[in-house]
Parts: structure tokens; C-alpha cells; sequence
């Protein structure tokens, strides 16, 4: 995962005690962001009210998708919940084993096979690595194999038409103009292209999907997916979950 290469490795510089480390976001409408790596190592009594609450709502065995550094993964194990934290870059991979997560796998979730879990957890707006609307119908199509009867979906995401220009809690910029039918160069409003830059290298391009409820909801339905509207904010975001 090249695109994703920065961020892995400064977040293995800070771990390592660079404590300055930051990467910077550039998104496909020309905004860029400077964004703390600290930011992916917060303790649980300094996480949003939302991450919190996600947490809450987790039961049996959990995989952790996207884990990063490990932070929902290390909280869930003191719950004493049976987690996998699974990520797609080597060095984060070692950081969250060095940091104590116990279940800690290279891989792209989406590879699994012949395991099922009861929660499957996405949060830092996780559920947008399907990057884009016809990815999205992929991953619901698919994520039936996944959980065990009676599993669930827990994520978060934004419905950008809301945002405010300094909500950053994720670490993407998400700061966009959108037009009132909520579509630029038809194109779904919420489909941004990202790049990192880290120490002077910019990385290749990936896509990210903002999704408003509403919209999830319609898809959810329609690949036999139930929707549980559990949180939002007046800044557009917003606790979801999906079951069947």
C-alpha cells in the first residue's frame, strides 16, 4: 500500500520519539493540511465522545479495521473483549505490537477468510477506505462473510454538506465546497481523492468516501442491510450501525 507508506512511517518516527512528526494531506480540490501524528496515539479519557461511544456498542470477538496505532484496540482488550487489529502497513503493524496490542495482522480486511466476527469496528471514518459509492456496494455486498449471526457494523462518517472548515478529527482534511445538490463534476460530494506527504515525498493517490446517512442508508437497504442512525453531531458527523 504505497499511497499509504507516510503515514505508516511517521507514525513509526514518533513512536520512536519523534515527537513532532506530522504529515501533510493534500486532497483533489487543492487544500493541504498539516496534521500532528499525536494525534493517532490518544489514550481512551482523550478520545471523541463518538470513538467512545462506538466503543460502548462493541460485543464478542472484534476486528478492528484500519487499528493504526491501536488505540480502540488496546481499550477494547482491557474490556476484556477478544480483538484482531488489522492494518495494512508493516511499520504501524509493529508499533501497535510494541505498544501491547496482542492480535495485531498485516493484511487488507477485505482478504480475510474462513473467519467471522461479532463486531466489526471502523472508526476514524474507517468505512471510507471502500472509496467510493460503487465500492461501497462491493463491501456490502461482501461483509455478510464477516460476522457471525447476530454481528454488527460500528463506524463512523461525515456528511460533508455540514462540516465545518476546522473539523479535523480524523487526520484527512474534509474541508469542502459542494454544490446544493450535493455533487461537483457529478461526482458523489463525498468522493475525495487524498495524497500524503511525509519529509518532503509526496505518495500516490488514494480515494475516500464521506458518506451522509442518508445515502448509506439507501445502499444498506438495498444489499439487505439494516441501519442504526446511533449518533450525530451539527458538524455532519455521525455513529452508525449496520446489522441484519
Amino acid at each position: 500500500m504505497e499511497q499509504w507508506r507516510g503515514q505508516g512511517l511517521a507514525i513509526r518516527d514518533y513512536f520512536n520519539g519523534d515527537t513532532g512528526a506530522r504529515i501533510i494531506i493534500h486532497s483533489s480540490d487543492g487544500d493541504t493540511e498539516e496534521v500532528e501524528v499525536s494525534i493517532f496515539f490518544r489514550e481512551f479519557p482523550y478520545i471523541p465522545l463518538i470513538e467512545k461511544a462506538a466503543l460502548d456498542m462493541c460485543y464478542g470477538d472484534v476486528i478492528d479495521v484500519g487499528a493504526g496505532t491501536g488505540c480502540h484496540s488496546l481499550e477494547l482488550q482491557n474490556r476484556g473483549l477478544n480483538v484482531a487489529a488489522i492494518d495494512v502497513l508493516p511499520d504501524v503493524v509493529e508499533v501497535m505490537k510494541a505498544r501491547g496490542v496482542r492480535d495485531a495482522r498485516l493484511g487488507d480486511f477485505r482478504e480475510l477468510k474462513d473467519e467471522r466476527f461479532d463486531t466489526v469496528l471502523m472508526l476514524m471514518n474507517g468505512i471510507g477506505i471502500v472509496g467510493d459509492l460503487e465500492g461501497l456496494k462491493v463491501f456490502l455486498s461482501r461483509a455478510g462473510d464477516l460476522i457471525k449471526p447476530g454481528g454488527q457494523i460500528v463506524f463512523d462518517s461525515i456528511d460533508l454538506r455540514c462540516e465545518k472548515p476546522d473539523d479535523t478529527e480524523n487526520g484527512l482534511s474534509q474541508s469542502r465546497g459542494v454544490s446544493q445538490d450535493g455533487r461537483e463534476s457529478g461526482r458523489y460530494f463525498g468522493e475525495i481523492e487524498y495524497r500524503i506527504e511525509y519529509k518532503g515525498v509526496i505518495y500516490p493517490p488514494f480515494q475516500w468516501l464521506f458518506m451522509d446517512a442518508q445515502t448509506l442508508e439507501d445502499y444498506a437497504s438495498s444489499s439487505g442491510w439494516k441501519f442504526e442512525h446511533v449518533m450525530k453531531f451539527e458538524n455532519g458527523r455521525y455513529l452508525g450501525r449496520l446489522y441484519r
